[in-house]
């Protein structure tokens, strides 16, 4: 699994939005994008499109672990994003995705951000 935190922490996009690969398998990830005034709209709200840009890396990552990295290049097909709360200020958002099929098959069809306060 460390040639998947390698891809992720040397993009220069995954850099540029500060993720952090913390945890990675073959059924999930978790990846934080801790909380920068960059990656905000006013008022120190997350930007959507950073929001979903977590959740797409995130679905990459798990399809690097679940079918080997030479299965690649993924792609982003559709992307589907409910916001249903704004979340502002400090905090560090976390892409946790969840392979919901086989090995063979992996539907990536739920990501899940979390959004951690900073203690």
């Amino acid at each position: 699994m460390e040639e998947i935190r390698n891809w992720l922490e040397k993009s220069p996009y995954s850099r540029f939005l500060g993720m952090r690969l913390e945890s990675i398998d073959e059924t999930g990830a978790r990846i934080a994008l801790p909380y920068k005034d960059e990656n905000s709209n006013p008022g120190k709200a997350l930007h959507g499109g950073c929001a979903a840009s977590l959740g797409s890396v995130c679905g990459h990552a798990v399809a690097r672990a679940a079918l080997g990295p030479d299965t690649g290049p993924w792609h982003t097909v559709q992307m589907q994003l409910n916001y249903l709360e704004l979340w502002s200020g400090e905090c560090t958002w976390h892409g946790v995705c969840v392979v919901n099929g086989n090995a063979r098959t992996p539907d990536l069809s739920k990501a899940t951000l979390l959004p951690q306060p900073r203690v």
